[in-house]
């Protein structure tokens, strides 16, 4: 793929009034979920439940830390789908668009459960 059409492309992407609104809302929930973990960080106990997939008990404990491997993964995720809907933009704009769709879902469904897990322990 050429520059030119890499450039192309993101001015495609940039162009999208969906786009613009997916980014700010999701940026927006990011913020102000690290915003939540920082301001509750004190409160949290030794260990959060958040292995809801494990027998009941101490396998579904861990670390407070475990909420900041989660928004980082989430935002791997989100990153790399955008990075691909980039990409792919020049040869289809449906499989773009769904990937950004998909990054949106991924992260907001992250973005919940690190909130349902830090009111649930403060």
């Amino acid at each position: 793929m050429q520059p030119a059409e890499l450039h192309q492309s993101w001015q495609d992407l940039k162009s999208l009034r969906f786009l613009k609104l997916c980014v700010v809302l999701l940026l927006t929930v990011l913020v102000l979920t690290i915003a939540l973990l920082l301001w509750r960080t004190s409160a949290f106990p030794p260990v959060v439940p958040f292995y809801y997939s494990l027998p009941w008990g101490e396998e579904q404990l861990a670390s407070p830390l475990h909420l900041w491997f989660m928004i980082i993964g989430t935002v791997l995720i989100v990153l790399t789908n955008w990075t691909a809907a980039w990409i792919i933009r020049p040869k289809s704009a449906f499989l773009s668009n769904t990937l950004i769709v998909s990054a949106a879902i991924i992260l907001l469904l992250g973005l919940y459960t690190v909130w349902r897990i830090v009111f649930l322990v403060t």
